[in-house]
C-alpha cells in the first residue's frame, strides 16, 4: 500500500491518495472524495462532462475560489504557473465561439476584450489581416464601397486613363466611392500617381474648406466661375492674378477680388484687375489731371451757357460745341471698356495710357482712374 498526502487549496484541507498495488495495475482512492468540478479546475487533463468551460472564480461571500462555468464572453485556460484552470476573456482581435477564442477574419475587427462577435469594417475602410483590433481607412486615391472589405480599390481602375476625353476620378482618404472630376476642377496625380484630391483650374475659384463651415448651404464642391478680370484673376491651384511687371500676386481674398497693398482698381470698376500703384508723385499727378479735366469740362459748359442767348436762334458754333461735348462723353464711356466693345477696331483709352506709360516709363496709375484709389491706401 502506498499512501501520499499533500495540502490542497484553500490551505487547511489535507488530501489523501491511497493506492492499492495490484499485479495488473493500481487504483487510486481520494479522501475526501472530490466533485468533478473540483477535479476539473485542478487537473488540466480532465474534460467537463457537460461540455461547458469552467474556471476558478472568487466567491465574494465566502472569500474562496469556486469552480464555476465561464461566461459567454470568456474561455477556460490552464495556468501552468499556479496549476489551476481560470476563466479568461478573449483578447481584442478575437471573438468567443463555444468557449474558445477565434481570431477575427480579414475585413473584421474587435476592439474590446471579451467581444462575443467580430464587427465588419465599414465602407471606406479595410483590414487585410486576421486577428486585428481596428480597421484602416482606405488611403487617398482608393475606396471600398462595401463593408467587411479586406482591401481597397484604386480610382485609376474605374476610368480609362488612355482616353483623353475621359475625366479623371479621385477619392479622399476613407472614401466609399470615387468622385468624377467636375468642370472647373483640375484633378492631377501626385508624385506617386495617386488621384487623392482636386483643385481649381484657370478661371475658377475654389473656396477653402475652413471658409465653407461658415457658409450656410454650401455646395458639395465649392467651385465658382471667377468674374474678376473676365476670369483672369483666378489661376490654377488656388493662386490669384500675378501682375506682369512685378511678377507678384496682385489680388487675394474670396474670388481673388481684393487688391493687395500697392495695387488698386479704377474707382467705379470693381470687377477689373488690380494695377500697380507706382510712386505717390505720379499718383498725385494723375489725380490732378483727372480733377483738371473735370474742372475744364464744367467751365466749358458754364461759358457756353453764359454766351448762349436763348431768346434768339441758336448760334451754329454753340450747337457744334454742344454736340462735340455730348460725343466726347459717349466716346469716353465706350472707349474706357478696354476694347471689348469691338468698335473703332477695339480702340481703348486705357491702351493709349499704357502706351504712354511704356514710352515715358511712368506707372500707369498716373494716367488711369486708379490713381485716387492708390492714394487712399
Amino acid at each position: 500500500v502506498a499512501v501520499a498526502a499533500e495540502w490542497l487549496r484553500p490551505p487547511g484541507m489535507l488530501r489523501f491518495d491511497v493506492r492499492y498495488l495490484q499485479p495488473h495495475g493500481r487504483d487510486t482512492l481520494k479522501y475526501p472524495k472530490q466533485t468533478w468540478r473540483e477535479s476539473y479546475c485542478w487537473n488540466q487533463h480532465l474534460t467537463a462532462p457537460d461540455g461547458l468551460n469552467y474556471g476558478l472564480v472568487l466567491n465574494n461571500d465566502t472569500g474562496l475560489e469556486e469552480c464555476s462555468p465561464c461566461s459567454n464572453s470568456q474561455t477556460s485556460r490552464w495556468d501552468h504557473s499556479t496549476r489551476k484552470r481560470l476563466c479568461e476573456s478573449c483578447a481584442a482581435g478575437t471573438e468567443t465561439l463555444q468557449g474558445t477564442c477565434r481570431p477575427c477574419q480579414a475585413g473584421y475587427f474587435s476592439d474590446l476584450p471579451g467581444s462575443p462577435k467580430c464587427s465588419p469594417c465599414s465602407a471606406g475602410s479595410f483590414q487585410g489581416f486576421p486577428g486585428q483590433s481596428s480597421c484602416q481607412l482606405c488611403p487617398a486615391g482608393s475606396f471600398s464601397s462595401q463593408s467587411a472589405s479586406a482591401s481597397c480599390t484604386s480610382c485609376t481602375d474605374t476610368w480609362d486613363a488612355t482616353n483623353p476625353e475621359a475625366r479623371p476620378r479621385w477619392a479622399a482618404a476613407g472614401s466609399a466611392a470615387c468622385e468624377t472630376c467636375l468642370v472647373g476642377a483640375s484633378c492631377e496625380p501626385d508624385a506617386n500617381g495617386v488621384y487623392g484630391n482636386f483643385t481649381n483650374s484657370d478661371g475658377f475659384y475654389l473656396f477653402p474648406a475652413e471658409l465653407l463651415h461658415t457658409m450656410p448651404q454650401s455646395p458639395l464642391y465649392p467651385l465658382f466661375r471667377c468674374n474678376h478680370g473676365n476670369g483672369l484673376a483666378c489661376l490654377k491651384g488656388g493662386r490669384c492674378y500675378v501682375h506682369p511687371e512685378t511678377q507678384k500676386e496682385a489680388m487675394t481674398g474670396p474670388m481673388c477680388g481684393t487688391c493687395r497693398p500697392g495695387y488698386a482698381k479704377p474707382i467705379g470698376q470693381p470687377l477689373e484687375l488690380c494695377r500697380h500703384c507706382g510712386s505717390r508723385t505720379m499718383n498725385f499727378l494723375g489725380l490732378g489731371l483727372q480733377l483738371l479735366t473735370v474742372f475744364c469740362m464744367a467751365a466749358f459748359l458754364m461759358i457756353v451757357n453764359f454766351l448762349s442767348d436763348y431768346s434768339k436762334p441758336k448760334n451754329i458754333l454753340s450747337i457744334i460745341l454742344k454736340q462735340f461735348f455730348n460725343y466726347t462723353q459717349m466716346a469716353t464711356a465706350v472707349l474706357s471698356t478696354g476694347g471689348d466693345h469691338g468698335l473703332y477696331g477695339g480702340f481703348s483709352v486705357v491702351g493709349i495710357f499704357d502706351m504712354v506709360q511704356d514710352y515715358l516709363g511712368f506707372s500707369s496709375s498716373a494716367w488711369v482712374p486708379e490713381a485716387g484709389a492708390c492714394l487712399i491706401q
